[in-house]
């Protein structure tokens, strides 16, 4: 599961199409990705590009916080 701070920006419409290319990658660990940003229009404080490994059971096992988008699927793919 990946947060992101706000659709149709430049780092994060690149973070979305690198996990949307490497789909079968991942695919083949077994694993789903989702993708969360900001809720119903209303303000925060800010989303902190994240990326977060969620095994079977509903425990996180590793998290990626701040993510730098170039290169952060192959890391998240090396991990899975």
């Amino acid at each position: 599961m990946y947060y992101y701070p706000k659709d149709l920006t430049p780092g994060c419409t690149i973070e979305a199409c690198d996990f949307n290319e490497n789909l079968a990658r991942i695919k083949k660990k077994n694993t789903v990705v989702l993708g969360v940003s900001f809720f119903m229009g209303k303000e925060f404080f800010g989303i902190v590009r994240s990326t977060f490994i969620i095994d079977k059971q509903g425990k996180i096992k590793k998290i990626f916080s701040p993510v730098k988008v170039k290169g952060h699927v192959d890391e998240v793919i090396k991990e899975l």
